[in-house]
């Protein structure tokens, strides 16, 4: 149902009220009224009366007395959405269509505290001499996934790792 169609008739004004929504969340500083009544083609009094609807019912705050942004009652929708979303399974989805459409070795990895773990693997048709298999835990540092995680943690959680990885392999 997420796509329109022409032959249903909807509710004009929530369209635009969404639109309003749209246009606040995308835009790169907030937004004045008449930013927002020209971007949307309103007039500027009909903008302001969506706008004060919204504000009654927290979708959009008011900042600098002439800007807005998104309100708490926006926040609480997008964490509903959010908690409904199974990232696993999307990542699973993913995955089976990358394999499907390329014919390449793919994985799902998810970071375990110290290294990626496989929790997904999907072998290619062709012959590829890989030493990894579902369960596995990768190196944090000499895997692809593992520099991936690294690359996006805070440097100093990524220091202990790298300091903690050179200490061990010393001992070895």
């Amino acid at each position: 149902m997420a796509e329109e169609s022409p032959k249903r008739q909807g509710i004009g004004s929530l369209e635009i009220g969404l639109r309003i929504l749209d246009y606040i969340s995308s835009a790169a500083k907030p937004p004045t009224l008449k930013e927002l009544s020209g971007a949307l083609d309103l007039s500027p009094s009909r903008a302001h009366k969506y706008l004060v609807s919204l504000l009654r019912k927290n979708y959009i705050n008011q900042v600098n007395q002439t800007q807005y942004t998104l309100g708490n009652s926006s926040l609480t929708l997008g964490i509903s959405a959010l908690r409904r979303i199974n990232p696993i399974q999307l990542s699973y989805e993913a995955v089976d269509l990358l394999n499907e459409e390329t014919d390449k070795t793919v994985s799902v990895t998810v970071w375990n505290g110290s290294g990626p773990l496989v929790i997904k693997w999907l072998d290619s048709s062709q012959p590829v001499a890989v030493n990894v298999r579902l369960g596995a835990e990768l190196s944090a540092l000499n895997s692809a996934s593992g520099r991936i995680y690294l690359a996006s943690m805070p440097q100093k959680r990524r220091r202990e790792l790298i300091d903690h990885y050179y200490r061990q392999s010393r001992t070895l």
